[in-house]
């Protein structure tokens, strides 16, 4: 098997101070170097508050990647991501605490629809006419106040502004002086689309099925994000799921391999000589602008498991997203119809080798592990009624998931095996996930180790001697769960 790895979770966003930092003078020349990645990497290990010269010192183009990686999160892993408000408060508020002259300089140089949306999830703009009485007329009498604010409010630049929410309010209010001082266009632009933002909910007709004012803003905003992260080669969440649904589906077209064997190929254990990495070293020394092409490759199906695919149930890491396309890849180059040749990249893509082996994993793992514990339940006993009824629930579960091609959605209801066999359990969330891994449970119950197993390492799925340990793992599960 591959060399295992441990699963990570996401850092805090602060606590973590660096040793040290460019100085003022190097800042303007170092900073709009980095890649915008690098720059939010920074960011989020140093802090906000100890990361605002840097910020200052970026450019605009660098300041829009950085806040498309930053103020956006998937509520799950693989899913769409949201925004998140909190996290433009919070940088609203260092920002003003540094300095309100310049975060209002700072908000001036960002998109006008991305500070409008941020700030109509705090606050309310309205023309202070609303609260004006009107004069009688000869066929309308006078009425008095029409509106009367409630909460917190102030009047800046001709606008009157209410919170919605009551965190971030001095910090929003010292940011709107300061932006009606600096750039009067800009301040207005805002306060504009803040009142925008602010009319109350339309009159359902029945007739139209229209976005209102901020579902329309955001979905504005999210398109523009997902344009420019596509043009930097990300995927959006929706493609990236697109494309990992279609790769699982077996390719009908064969191949030929080239004419050269290679010289490591011995009865398919091709991944488990390091055939991948011999294919690129080949290209690298004989077609160094193939190489570079087949890199490329490499990221785009690394961001592409980054955006649509869960591991484990927690999102991938770059580095463990690497691991898993080129582990992923290793298994497609088993899975072609003759043994490839060392020269086989340079007329096969990598995207196409990767689907094989995706394909590969959800019919010989994912599926197969699934299938054959819903067999295995049709002889599993339970004693007592909360057991019977979650093991119903779980093969109800796997009959729809399993119909569908699904089957790690039935993953929340195997939570009744931890009951029975804790260890296989654990290895079952793991073989039957989107992303199918080895965890160690898995290998210590194959192996028949005794100690201590670590919840957290697992390897990618790589070689047939990993399907090999699949299916030992499988046969020992009848006997695990019947106690």
């Amino acid at each position: 098997m591959p060399h295992r790895t441990k699963g990570s979770r996401r850092r805090p966003a602060g606590g973590h101070g660096l040793q040290r930092l460019p100085g003022p003078p190097d800042l303007a020349r170092v900073v709009p170097r980095l890649a915008p990645e690098a720059l939010h990497r920074v960011i989020r290990r140093a802090g906000l508050e100890g990361s605002l010269d840097l910020v200052e010192a970026a450019t605009g183009e660098q300041l829009a990647a950085v806040l498309d990686l930053d103020l956006w999160d998937a509520p799950q892993p693989g899913r769409d991501d949201a925004f998140d408000a909190d996290r433009f408060c919070e940088w609203l508020e260092a920002l003003v605490d540094r300095d309100a002259a310049s975060a209002a300089r700072f908000v001036a140089r960002l998109d006008p629809s991305l500070v409008v949306m941020g700030l109509s999830r705090f606050v309310r703009v309205l023309d202070p006419g609303v609260l004006e009485p009107t004069a009688p007329s000869d066929d309308e009498p006078g009425e008095g106040v029409i509106f009367v604010p409630d909460g917190l409010t102030a009047q800046v630049g001709g606008y009157l502004v209410q919170a919605r929410r009551e965190d971030g309010w001095d910090a929003i209010v010292s940011l709107l002086v300061e932006l009606a001082a600096e750039d009067v266009e800009c301040f207005h632009e805002v306060l504009r689309g803040c009142r925008r933002q602010s009319d109350g909910e339309r009159e359902q007709d029945g007739l139209d099925d229209l976005l209102d004012a901020g579902e329309q803003i955001l979905h504005e905003v999210a398109v523009g994000r997902d344009d420019r992260r596509t043009g930097r080669g990300f995927s959006t969440s929706a493609d990236a799921r697109a494309f990992l649904a279609l790769a699982r589906r077996p390719r009908t077209s064969g191949r030929a391999a080239g004419p050269a064997p290679l010289d490591a190929w011995v009865g398919g254990t091709l991944a488990e000589t390091g055939g991948l990495q011999r294919l690129m070293e080949y290209l690298l020394e004989r077609h160094p602008d193939v190489c570079l092409a087949r890199g490329e490759e490499l990221a785009f199906l690394a961001n592409t498991l980054v955006a649509g695919c869960p591991l484990l149930s927690r999102p991938f890491t770059p580095r463990h997203a690497a691991e898993a396309v080129q582990a992923t890849c290793a298994l497609g180059l088993l899975r072609q119809p003759l043994p490839p040749g060392i020269d086989y990249l340079v007329e096969h893509d990598l995207v196409g080798v990767f689907a094989d082996g995706w394909a590969a994993l959800h019919r010989e793992v994912s599926l197969f592990v699934a299938e054959r514990l819903r067999a295995t339940l049709r002889r599993v006993r339970a004693d007592d009624a909360d057991t019977l009824d979650g093991l119903r629930a779980l093969r109800r579960s796997l009959d729809t998931h399993l119909a569908a091609g699904t089957p790690w959605r039935a993953q929340d209801d195997l939570d009744v095996l931890a009951g029975l066999d804790t260890l296989a359990w654990h290895g079952l969330l793991g073989l039957m996930g989107e992303c199918p891994v080895i965890p160690e449970a898995v290998t210590a119950i194959v192996e028949r180790r005794a100690g201590r197993v670590d919840p957290d390492a697992f390897a990618f799925i790589a070689t047939n001697a990993d399907i090999e340990a699949v299916r030992a793992f499988m046969a020992r599960l009848p006997g695990l769960l019947a106690g």
